[in-house]
């Protein structure tokens, strides 16, 4: 079958020495898909591939080497360079993951005027986590000069991109009218789209509309589901609100 035949090709490629099957099979022996999972054969493929030069070869050995890293990481520089090689020849994702990288504080200290420029090429190459961070940026007026208008402009490029946090900030944007005319319609519709993606801010934000403002029973009780869907996810509002609202309603 189709499975035979994706083995098959993978197999043609990797005894060709090509760089690109052997960073796809490293892949597929880490993740155990398609190819029994091997984490050990993993790292041994994606180490030829990157010593090839071959950017996603790269990109994966550095995402593998600080995996689970939080302020410490032993191989944090070794990441660094091959990101910045995959980066250089033209890989966005590396980009964008250096761009994290100095953004979190992954194995450093936390420096987000050193991953702007990074976030900020990214984001313009089309990475819809890059354009929501640049957007937020932009809105807070950290390390970038303050401007609504052009949060609004970031975060509704990666809304667009189906990213659910930028979906709820959009929709707040609009609410507020925020870098935009106020469109309180816009609002809700960004900020529902959020809520249905799983981002639990506007699940919040939609519990709450629909609570404070339904005009039924069956209204308010969406607006209790929608809170308690957000509670699930940790939203400290959501709970709080809840526990204020529990002596009104029966679990």
């Amino acid at each position: 079958g189709d499975e035979k035949r994706a083995r098959a090709a993978l197999e043609t490629l990797l005894l060709e020495g090509h760089p690109k099957g052997q960073a796809l099979a490293a892949l597929f022996f880490y993740e155990g898909d398609l190819l029994e999972q091997n984490r050990e054969t993993a790292l041994q493929l994606i180490k030829l591939s990157a010593s090839q030069k071959e950017p996603r070869g790269q990109l994966l050995l550095a995402q593998w080497l600080i995996e689970g890293c939080t302020e410490t990481c032993p191989n944090i520089d070794r990441a660094l360079v091959l990101l910045r090689m995959a980066s250089d020849a033209g890989l966005h994702d590396a980009t964008e993951e250096i761009g994290r990288i100095y953004y979190d504080g992954v194995g450093m200290r936390q420096n987000r005027k050193a991953a702007l420029p990074f976030i900020k090429t990214a984001a313009e190459a089309g990475k819809s986590d890059a354009q929501r961070v640049l957007g937020t940026m932009l809105h807070n007026g950290e390390h970038a000069p303050k401007s609504h208008e052009l949060a609004l402009e970031w975060l509704t490029k990666a809304a667009r991109q189906n990213d659910p946090n930028a979906m709820a900030k959009v929709g707040v944007m609009h609410l507020l009218g925020r870098g935009t005319e106020q469109n309180v319609t816009k609002g809700l519709l960004w900020t529902w789209f959020g809520a249905r993606e799983g981002e639990r801010e506007a699940q919040y934000l939609i519990g709450m509309l629909l609570i404070d403002e339904g005009e039924d029973i069956k209204e308010r009780m969406q607006g209790l589901i929608w809170l308690r869907v957000a509670a699930s996810r940790g939203h400290e509002g959501a709970i709080e609100l809840l526990e204020n609202l529990q002596p009104q309603i029966q679990y």
